[in-house]
Formats: C-alpha cells, sequence, structure tokens
C-alpha cells in the first residue's frame, strides 16, 4: 500500500511539472541561454521556473539521458531477439521439422 502511495505521488507531481512545464513553453520560455536571464526576473513564476530548468540541467539531465539510452539499448536487444525467435519459428515451420518423442 505504501508503494501505491508513492506512485501516486509520484504521477501527481508529473502532472504538476507538466502543468507548469506547458505554460512555460508558450512563454516561449525554452532551455536556451534565456533561462539564467529569468532569474533575474522578480515575478515568482519566471524565476521558479527558472531555478528549477537550472536544477534539471545541472543535476538530473545526465542521470535522465544515460537511463534513456540505457532503455534504447534494451529495447534494441529485446527486438534483435523477437526477430532471431520469429526466423527460428519460421524455418521449423518451413522445414516441417515436428518433435520426436524418446
Amino acid at each position: 500500500m505504501r508503494f501505491y502511495g508513492f506512485l501516486r505521488a509520484f504521477v501527481l507531481l508529473s502532472a504538476l511539472l507538466l502543468a507548469v512545464d506547458v505554460p512555460a513553453h508558450i512563454q516561449g520560455w525554452h532551455l536556451g541561454g534565456a533561462v539564467r536571464d529569468l532569474l533575474a526576473v522578480e515575478w515568482f513564476f519566471a524565476a521558479a521556473y527558472a531555478s528549477w530548468v537550472c536544477v534539471c540541467v545541472e543535476y538530473l539531465a545526465l542521470g535522465l539521458q544515460f537511463l534513456a539510452n540505457t532503455c534504447v539499448v534494451l529495447f534494441l536487444i529485446q527486438s534483435a531477439d523477437r526477430l532471431i525467435l520469429y526466423l527460428g519459428c519460421l524455418w521449423i515451420k518451413l522445414k516441417g521439422i515436428k518433435p520426436v518423442p524418446k
């Protein structure tokens, strides 16, 4: 039950961050060099968003990129395995190989 609560909190946090990210993107605040300029703005939302983006870029981006690359490699390995299995099944079907009981 505790794990379910953790998952719910994580989904809610992700939805909240997405709800903040979409208006920021619409405003034209992208990950370019202008993010540091937003820190000087006294408007709370702009400064908070700029701080969050700086944290993401400096601390989270490297780990998330490594995780994404690992997932891509695992997907490629799984796809190659699946293709080999299909080709093996096709080979067995075309050759008409039947199991022989001992």
